[in-house]
């Protein structure tokens, strides 16, 4: 009786040790990584004349759709880190935090048309998510559609931040470009609505260019069109807001 009480203690004990190892050796838990902002966004005063719009379904290229981080490193290979993961699936992030910049602009989505305006439609291919240490980039063509086919306006953004190390700088670069490609919809859609060319300096009904231009006054790219793929402009940015 003893031998068998002993026995079983050593085993025990034999049993302790290992789950122990076993904890010391388990990957950490995951970080989940979100792009909404921390804070909520202030929305837009509604009034009696709200502009209507809503934001469509968002697609993500097929290389990034997938739950976890994935890094471009600098020989062009990449890394899907599994433990840094986004809390929602990568188009619905973006759809979200998009939408949220968008309402604080321009009034809740959904709202009926007042008399004579139309009915706007947000369209978003977003066509490069690169992370990489140190920069990240957002490519992305959206358009707007006022009909069933034809959009109204057809824009191309490329929006490059350059940020710190860590995953959590890479995900707060790519909050901020979603922000700015808010702002960049924003503009473009206010001034469509009000049946202006532009509501930016230098639009007139004549120009060929009615995308919005760098926020910053980047020279290097602000070439846009109506109803044409392949307008937009580019802008590099240094992180900061």
């Amino acid at each position: 009786m003893k031998t068998a009480t002993s026995r079983a203690a050593r085993l025990g004990g034999a049993l302790v040790a290992l789950l122990m190892l076993a904890a010391c050796g388990s990957p950490a838990p995951p970080r989940f990584h979100s792009l909404m902002p921390a804070q909520p966004s202030v929305g837009a005063v509604p009034s009696a004349a709200a502009l209507a719009w809503q934001l469509l379904p968002v697609s993500v290229p097929a290389q990034v759709d997938q739950p976890q981080f994935v890094v471009r490193r600098a020989d062009d290979t990449f890394t899907v880190l599994e433990q840094e993961r986004w809390i929602a699936p990568l188009n619905d992030e973006i759809r979200a935090a998009l939408s949220e910049h968008l309402t604080a602009t321009l009034g809740a989505p959904g709202a009926v048309p007042a008399s004579g305006r139309k009915n706007w439609r947000i369209a978003l291919d977003v066509q490069r998510f690169d992370s990489t240490p140190g920069r990240t980039t957002l490519v992305a063509q959206w358009a707007l559609l006022a009909g069933p086919d034809t959009p109204a306006l057809r824009c191309r953004g490329v929006h490059e931040q350059t940020v710190g190390s860590g995953v959590p700088a890479m995900a707060g670069g790519h909050r901020r470009a979603v922000e700015r490609l808010g702002a960049e919809i924003s503009l473009a859609l206010t001034a469509l609505d009000a049946g202006r060319a532009g509501g930016w300096p230098g639009a007139t009904p004549e120009s060929t260019n009615k995308c919005p231009p760098n926020p910053r006054g980047d020279p290097r790219g602000v070439t846009g069109d109506t109803g044409m793929p392949g307008g937009g402009w580019a802008y590099g940015g240094s992180g900061e807001p």
